[in-house]
């Protein structure tokens, strides 16, 4: 099914709900990879606008670029995420679970939640940093 209502965050907003036109699941995806880029930078891929209509222009025109810091199997993964054409956006389930990003995660278990996701010492940094630059930024404090 498609729908038309326009509701949620204007940053996470898939293009084509911005335009108000007919949408369906793969808006959700587009959601998912605006979340996926915001957890590993601290940053929205494009900056927020007070309208549907100023952020529709901003996310049709920006050239996504991804940081140098992802991993070619990340980047791959939020590329995929983040097409501006709904009908090539990755938009399964499968789909999803396949890139080189998530090998030897067993999905099956983890969303039955019978297997406890593990957090490495390196996803630990990663985030520890992002989240250093973020308070260093908001509150212009240095960070021990």
């Amino acid at each position: 099914g498609r729908a038309f209502t326009i509701c949620g965050t204007i940053q996470y907003m898939a293009p084509e709900v911005l335009s108000g036109g007919p949408y369906n699941h793969a808006a959700d995806w587009w959601s998912l990879g605006i979340l996926l880029f915001s957890l590993v930078t601290g940053k929205f891929p494009v900056p927020p606008e007070q309208d549907h209509c100023s952020m529709l222009r901003k996310v049709r025109g920006f050239p996504y670029e991804m940081p140098l810091h992802f991993s070619p199997p990340f980047a791959l993964l939020i590329t995929e995420l983040l097409c501006k054409t709904p009908s090539r956006r990755l938009r399964t389930l499968d789909r999803f679970k396949r890139p080189t990003f998530f090998h030897g995660t067993t999905f099956d278990l983890i969303l039955l939640q019978r297997q406890p996701l593990e957090v490495t010492d390196k996803c630990l940094d990663v985030v520890s940093s992002h989240m250093s630059e973020i308070v260093e930024e908001t509150f212009n404090v240095k960070s021990k």
